[in-house]
């Protein structure tokens, strides 16, 4: 009887969850987007960073088996020495994250009595009770150290110090253990990255400490490193736009360095295992993982089915129906409570905010682990973003669910077509590699509709997607999306430009890099900015500081700015961005120094990274009544006949004159002024700003999204007006603020100057500053330099002129 009980007691027992693994086929088998891959002690096994989890599949392809579930994106696997262990970073944002480890085949977590972060790669030691790599542990900056397991205490490795040139450095283990290797770039506080040349020094320092002994310097960037016995892998670019992958012998280490990789985008995250090298390649898009032997022969890993441990179920998630709604780019974020954020296999994902996303057409279909999801879809700043709250049941194999995204506004049916002038397509280390079909998607699911897409170097000779540059519209653009392939003009000294509506790209594209072909301070920005007007091209000067209260105090401030502007040599300047809080008093001398320079859009995201933001979260209005053209559309960026916005939607006039115009008056008097704003987040304020100063304040609806202000101020002198917006930052949208600032309507009153006396002082100690700065850097060759004192001698003449009132009108 009583084992009788027993085994019916067994029959009531709950039927255990059966995982269903989900298949993968098409590209996605090859190119599914797995990072930093580690290769198994014994050569049969990839450890892999997958959407946030950590992963394993065999080396030879098939199944992926994901071990880890929690919230975070969990990153840089390291196999424990007897195959048995995986340590990983878990972080918030994909980047610096604390230290965990599990067992490599139940995902079982191993306590660690301690909370230690790093940042970077970490490795086991091979004694296996140590975690090397950059740590960070109660407060102690970025080190070189080691974790011991059982305990949680970290030993700093004495002799290393994190200086300058080793923010962005890598490292790596030697592979016996008893040394790290690591890289110092050659930069300098408070210059840009490559001033000082592309070039790294790689030292070796023992683990025990010591004096760090200097190997040899390498010729351009390093990214990444692994050790072997016979010598080290390098990550880096040169003598190219993209990531390859070097072998550097311990004996003769540039007489013997050796390329082996030589992909049409980047190889990455190199990982050995005794003669076999595993590797990523992104020339799909998404990665694919390689396996490499000693002989060069490489293998693709194909991964057909993803294990995720748990049954999974196919969900379909409708949009409204709409006339191109089933074919149209969408952002989606698609993410399990408590849990991963996860997209489609294949896909380039992205981080922003915080927010884990992904770019698809048309209703998404998903194969995803049962449980409870937030799925959210947005498409810019003009649509409401819609979150739908969701459970995914065992039963059944298909569940349907329908988003309710609408759009709240239309600008282009106001004759308002919105824009930006920095877009990165592929720049330096990136994780994915993207076409101009990926940035169309990216772009178009952002609904902006001018992207002005930037051929730029970064810290050398490499420029990257000078191979889509046409001179004129992609040929993938649409009515709704239009892509230019344009320039980024990189200076070291005078600062960045953004070169758009070119015919030509603007050479030298980059100067002010030591030990590059452009090594020297010249051209001039000024100079560049003529020359690129000569195609009818537009110059705009981007990211002008980032710093509010010493705009000159940042390395990638536009210092030549007030020169160029004074000399009228520039358009306009790219305010609206990350920026742009920081940058919006900067603006506001060159306004009341009576320089007509009017505000645009850059949002200089970086579209091949992980962690980036999406094109036109900073972005430009212009005002076209007749219609979208691209040309008037560039001149109306130039005559400020625009608004700037993340997000809320300004309308202003003054005396019935639209943005950019001028309004004479014969005396000092009373003008008319009528706004309005309209958001679909909170915001604080609306306000009429005369001369940089608030003289007057709109009043909010009761939800603090819709404003209004009619009234008319009292106008003495000669000046400008305008029109802006503010509200606190938004949870998973950009910038600092949530804000949007019209351009200045100006104002002439006969007679009755404009003050620019202040504004005038301010830049010639300014143009002060910048001279001793060139002079300092000494990178003007001889017999050149009367040029440049001529340049900005001529602006200190407009500015000396300003010293008394003057008018704004040209």
């Amino acid at each position: 009887m009583f084992s009788r009980l027993i085994v019916l007691a067994l029959f009531a027992l709950p039927t255990p969850l059966l995982a269903n693994p989900v298949s993968v086929s098409g590209r996605a088998a090859l190119a599914l987007g797995a990072l930093h891959p580690a290769i198994s002690p014994d050569g049969k096994q990839i450890a892999v960073s997958y959407q946030g989890s950590i992963g394993i599949v065999p080396a030879n392809g098939g199944t992926l088996q994901l071990l880890t579930k929690g919230a975070g994106w969990d990153l840089q696997p390291t196999w424990s020495p007897n195959g048995k262990w995986i340590a990983y970073l878990s972080a918030p944002s994909f980047r610096m994250g604390s230290v965990h480890i599990i067992n490599a085949e139940t995902g079982e977590e191993r306590a660690i009595p301690k909370r230690v972060s790093a940042m970077g790669k970490i490795q086991f030691h091979p004694d296996g009770k140590r975690i090397v790599g950059k740590l960070i542990h109660r407060g102690v900056p970025v080190i070189l150290a080691s974790m011991d397991i059982a305990s949680g205490d970290v030993k700093q490795v004495s002799g290393y110090e994190n200086v300058f040139g080793r923010r962005r450095a890598t490292h790596a283990l030697s592979h016996d253990g008893k040394s790290f290797f690591f890289t110092e770039q050659f930069e300098i506080a408070g210059e840009q990255g490559g001033f000082d040349g592309p070039q790294a020094d790689v030292y070796r320092i023992p683990l025990t400490g010591g004096k760090p002994e200097k190997l040899f310097q390498w010729p351009a960037r390093i990214y990444g490193m692994t050790s072997t016995k016979d010598g080290l892998y390098l990550v880096t670019d040169r003598g190219t736009a993209h990531n390859d992958i070097w072998f550097i012998p311990g004996k003769e280490p540039l007489r013997g360095a050796r390329k082996l990789t030589f992909g049409i985008a980047d190889e990455d995250a190199p990982s050995t295992s005794g003669a076999l090298l595993a590797y990523t390649d992104n020339r799909h898009g998404a990665t694919t993982l390689v396996v490499q032997d000693r002989a060069g022969v490489r293998r693709e890993v194909r991964i057909n089915k993803i294990d995720f441990g748990t049954p999974t179920k196919r969900m379909i998630f409708r949009l409204p129906k709409g006339k191109d709604t089933a074919t149209e780019a969408w952002r989606y974020s698609v993410k399990r409570k408590n849990g991963k954020y996860h997209s489609p296999p294949g896909s380039m994902y992205h981080i922003s905010a915080g927010l884990g996303h992904f770019v698809h057409r048309g209703d998404l279909e998903i194969e995803l682990p049962v449980g409870d999801y937030e799925v959210r879809v947005f498409r810019g700043p003009e649509f409401h973003a819609d979150l739908t709250n969701i459970t995914l049941f065992e039963k059944g194999k298909t569940q349907i669910f329908h988003g309710a995204i609408t759009r709240w506004i239309d600008m282009r049916k106001q004759g308002w077509y919105s824009g930006e002038n920095h877009i990165h397509a592929n720049y330096g280390y990136g994780s994915w590699y993207n076409t101009p079909r990926s940035i169309f998607d990216m772009c178009e699911a952002e609904d902006l509709h001018v992207n002005n897409l930037v051929v730029a170097n970064s810290d050398g000779d490499a420029v990257f997607d000078r191979e889509f540059f046409l001179g004129k519209p992609d040929p993938l653009s649409t009515s709704n999306t239009l892509l230019w392939w344009n320039e980024e003009y990189r200076s070291t000294l005078w600062g960045h430009m953004t070169l758009f509506h070119l015919k030509q790209l603007v050479e030298p594209i980059f100067t002010g890099f030591k030990n590059t072909t452009n090594p020297w301070d010249i051209p001039t920005n000024g100079e560049v900015a003529r020359r690129t007007r000569l195609q009818n091209g537009v110059a705009s000067y981007t990211h002008p500081t980032n710093n509010k209260q010493d705009p000159y105090e940042h390395a990638y401030s536009g210092k030549g700015l007030p020169v160029d502007a004074a000399l009228g040599l520039i358009d306009c300047i790219d305010l609206m961005g990350v920026v742009y809080d920081n940058a919006l008093p900067f603006w506001y001398q060159f306004l009341n120094a009576g320089i007509r320079l009017p505000a645009a859009a850059g949002t200089d995201c970086f579209l091949n990274r992980v962690y980036m933001a999406p094109p036109g979260w900073g972005r430009v209005y212009v005002h076209l009544p007749d219609g979208f053209d691209y040309a008037e559309w560039c001149e109306g960026v130039k005559q400020g006949r625009s608004f700037v916005s993340n997000g809320p939607m300004l309308n202003f006039t003054a005396e019935g004159k639209q943005l950019g115009d001028t309004i004479r008056l014969n005396a000092p008097g009373k003008i008319a002024v009528k706004g309005d704003v309209r958001s679909k987040y909170p915001l604080e304020a609306l306000e009429v700003v005369f001369n940089g100063k608030v003289v007057e304040s709109g009043r909010l609806d009761e939800q603090n999204r819709n404003g209004m202000i009619k009234t008319e101020i009292s106008v003495e002198s000669s000046g400008w007006v305008a029109l802006r917006a503010a509200g606190k930052p938004v949870r998973f949208w950009q910038g600092r603020s949530h804000s949007a600032h019209t351009n200045p309507i100006w104002v002439h009153v006969t007679d009755r100057p404009m003050d620019t006396s202040k504004s005038a002082r301010y830049f010639l100690k300014w143009i002060d500053r910048l001279e001793a700065h060139a002079k300092k850097r000494d990178r003007v060759p001889e017999g050149e330099w009367a040029d440049v004192q001529k340049h900005l001698d001529l602006a200190r003449a407009v500015y000396r002129s300003k010293l008394k009132f003057s008018s704004v009108i040209r």
